[in-house]
């Protein structure tokens, strides 16, 4: 599962307490969660596995420490982007976490330690990471899972652990630009409007091999390589809109054969032709709107 790092370096993926899809947990899990937080120290009494659960930071929620206001306040998204950090309260936040490590390591398990460090107790080094390269002018663009476990098999010399034996799996790819792009934009997203979210988010797993990144009833998102998709279900907004070629979000594959595949099974309403060095067909996705699907003509497989 990809990282999400919260405001104040937490990575709520890890977390026990988080169900966003597609980390959701059984009553059993939450149950177990909320024994374990009284015996940590976090909570004074076992509370409902409805207090318990969460959906990330909102600005709204109560927190301690008010990182999520305050990144809010100056338009930032974590802590590792602020210019005064670390500030004395994140200071604080980062010794009142680390004095709750001694209880974990005395009560959890080796497998419950484990989580909850990869989720809490490595929050200062997850910031101090992303700002060493935000200082320099980069950007966190593309997160790539397992990367370096892969580039082992080629080099084993590669270490397993890093610094205080945290486990060295995945790359994180970072961007800067070289010069003042014409424009000081960057197009991040677009989102459909669908009529069942559920339909919908079928739909497109099984059309981008993934799970849904971000599951909500309202608004959903696909996080592909930095950019996000979203289906909206305007209904819940009581807004009204159209359907069809009005916009046309293109898709690009690698080839023709996977491209001939994506297309399988689906209402064609633009054939599978070619355009100067693209193959170009559209389709229509299961709530009626209107999709491109590209591939460069050159590539055959």
């Amino acid at each position: 599962m990809k990282k999400i790092i919260a405001a104040c370096g937490n990575d709520c993926s890890a977390c026990p307490r988080y169900i966003n899809h597609p980390y959701e947990k059984t009553e059993e899990e939450l149950k177990h969660t909320a024994e374990l937080w009284m015996k940590i120290g976090y909570r004074d009494h076992i509370v409902t596995s409805e207090e318990i659960s969460c959906t990330g930071c909102k600005p709204e929620n109560w927190c301690r420490y008010r990182v999520v206001k305050c990144c809010e306040d100056k338009k930032i998204r974590t802590c590792a982007e602020c210019m005064e950090y670390p500030c004395n309260n994140m200071l604080e936040c980062f010794e009142v976490t680390k004095s709750f490590e001694p209880m974990c390591q005395q009560v959890c398990s080796d497998e419950e330690y484990k989580q909850l460090k990869k989720a809490f107790f490595e929050k200062e080094k997850n910031l101090s990471a992303l700002r060493f390269y935000q200082k320099r002018g980069f950007e966190m663009a593309r997160l790539y899972r397992n990367a370096v476990e892969e580039s082992r098999i080629v080099k084993p010399q590669i270490p397993l652990t890093g610094e205080d034996g945290i486990p060295i799996r995945h790359e994180i790819e970072l961007e800067m630009y070289l010069g003042e792009p014409v424009l000081k934009c960057k197009i991040a997203s677009l989102y459909i409007c669908v009529n069942d979210m559920e339909r919908a988010i079928h739909f497109y797993e099984d059309f981008f091999d993934m799970p849904v990144t971000e599951y909500d009833e309202t608004y959903s998102v696909f996080d592909i390589a930095g950019f996000r998709f979203g289906l909206f279900a305007y209904q819940n907004m009581k807004e009204d809109h159209p359907f069809g070629s009005n916009c046309l979000p293109s898709i690009g594959v690698e080839s023709v054969d996977i491209l001939k595949g994506k297309l399988d099974g689906k209402e064609i309403c633009f054939p599978l032709t070619r355009i100067k060095d693209n193959w170009v067909a559209e389709f229509v996705d299961s709530e009626g709107n209107h999709i491109e699907i590209t591939a460069p003509a050159y590539k055959t497989n």
